[in-house]
């Protein structure tokens, strides 16, 4: 009697197997399960369902069922005996014992096991790396235009605040200088010449060299001759 329901027991599980007791799987991924099946089982129905006991097992998906998950698709390849279970877009609640099925009416189903593991997908260290460096780089930057901004606009009122001091301090003498111009300049019109005003570079100082020639030109003067006398005493 123990060696009939020993030899049972392997034909059973000879007609339907599944070669992975073990599936690990990434979250957020797709994963398959493979169960073969002996082709004289072609046209019976299968299914997948979870639990760790078999004969309590909740049923996932069948292939009697003609409606889809969305979640689980089974695929029943009757000409090479296969039957292709895939779960997609795979979550931790996925982990869990699960079976596949053979439904055999007034007989017990034909059924075996494996067991998926689901883990967390790994993070994107790239993708955190890069946001992490503009988050630390950008203010740097901003600080530093802010910063030459600021030092520009220092050196230009620096600047601005010399010239004024410098015309400050020096009042009459540039009055003094722009009166004796002018009056050169109508004396003489002919011995200047004007300048644009937008050529004059800032920091130059330009003088003007005024000459002025005698009206006639005079020969050189010699002396006279000298004329020499002898005075005599008698």
């Amino acid at each position: 009697m123990k060696s009939y329901a020993l030899v049972l027991i392997s034909f059973v599980a000879d007609c339907l197997h599944i070669k992975d007791k073990v599936r690990n799987a990434v979250e957020n991924t797709d994963t398959s399960v493979t169960c073969t099946y002996d082709p004289g089982y072609q046209d019976y129905v299968k299914y997948w369902c979870k639990g760790y006991y078999q004969i309590s097992c909740t049923i996932v998906y069948s292939t009697a069922d003609t409606r889809s998950t969305g979640h689980v698709a089974i695929q029943d390849k009757r000409a090479e005996g296969e039957l292709i279970v895939t779960i997609t877009n795979v979550k931790k609640d996925d982990t869990g014992w699960y079976w596949c099925g053979i439904e055999r009416a007034y007989l017990l189903d034909i059924m075996d096991y494996t067991q998926l593991t689901v883990s967390e997908a790994p993070l994107d260290t790239f993708g955190e790396s890069n946001h992490h460096s503009i988050e630390i780089i950008l203010p740097l930057v901003l600080t530093s235009l802010v910063m030459f901004l600021a030092a520009l606009a220092i050196l230009l009122a620096m600047r601005r605040k010399k010239q004024k001091g410098e015309a400050e301090r020096n009042p009459n003498q540039v009055s003094s200088l722009n009166r004796e111009n002018a009056k050169q300049i109508r004396d003489k019109p002919e011995m200047f010449t004007t300048m644009p005003s937008n050529l004059v570079e800032d920091g130059v100082t330009y003088s003007t060299v005024v000459h002025h020639p005698s009206k006639f030109n005079e020969p050189c003067q010699f002396p006279a001759s000298t004329e020499y006398s002898t005075i005599s005493y008698k």
